[in-house]
């Protein structure tokens, strides 16, 4: 019709018809693509917000890891305290086995934090960190998963590789009847003494002491990484309900 009216409009001349019909046509193209364009912002807005509820979920889900990762963890630094004390004071050989013995299970258990990233992997595979317009929020996301590969190629990976070679090395070290008894929690027939050479003590005061280091250097980093978690969390939570970018700007791009 309006294509119709239009070459009528040129045959006859009526130059005022044909300029108004002409911004008809533009006009209505300039709307559907506004209205395109906030539809495609609309859209986008929506999954913005729905990818931000689902890593604000895994953040949560990392503090509660960290919180039992914690609990473990100071349940260890007190049983090695507790080594260490009878290493000092030179303490029988029977003391030591049996105190070994009565924690082994602190000492070979480690809690290796993995984050909660299904959600950040999710937009970086799919879509782009980029969906989150919130600049500052968006780089400090992307920099709490980032440097999570440090931590755990770093402490963590130390912590477990210790944590296994002192339960094997010293395991054998302490078995007595006595010591077995607590371990598997049943009677047995071996001998009741155990002999710990003044090396093997060495050895074991040395690699208790790096333990204690080393997840106390691992609880710091936890500790660093729950704020920013509940951080995170938070900003979140805030920008979702009024829209503002809550995080403090970084001076550059964090790397994705």
């Amino acid at each position: 019709m309006l294509v119709r009216r239009f070459i009528d409009n040129v045959k006859q001349q009526s130059w005022f018809a044909v300029g108004l019909d002409v911004l008809v046509v533009i006009v209505g193209i300039f709307v559907g693509l506004q209205v395109t364009a906030w539809n495609n912002e609309r859209a986008n807005k929506a999954t913005e917000i729905e990818y931000l509820l689902a890593i604000k979920k895994d953040l949560t889900a990392d503090i509660e890891i960290i919180k039992s990762i914690e609990r473990t963890n100071e349940r260890k630094l007190a049983v090695f305290q507790q080594t260490i004390t009878l290493l000092l004071a030179n303490s029988s050989d029977a003391e030591i086995a049996t105190a070994f013995a009565a924690n082994f299970d602190r000492f070979g258990r480690f809690g290796f934090f993995r984050q909660s990233r299904t959600a950040y992997d999710n937009l970086t595979d799919v879509h782009s960190i980029e969906l989150i317009k919130a600049k500052a929020l968006r780089n400090h996301i992307a920099e709490y998963y980032y440097k999570n590969y440090q931590f755990t190629e770093g402490t963590q990976t130390q912590v477990a590789r210790v944590s296994r070679s002192f339960a094997q090395t010293f395991l054998p070290k302490i078995m007595n009847g006595d010591t077995l008894a607590l371990i598997f929690e049943q009677e047995n027939n071996w001998p009741k003494n155990s002999v710990i050479s003044v090396e093997d003590k060495k050895q074991l005061l040395s690699t208790v002491y790096l333990l204690q280091n080393y997840v106390l250097s691992q609880n710091e980093t936890l500790n660093s990484f729950s704020l920013d978690a509940g951080e995170i969390a938070s900003a979140i939570e805030k920008y979702i309900s009024g829209g503002a970018d809550m995080m403090p700007d970084t001076a550059s791009e964090t790397k994705t």
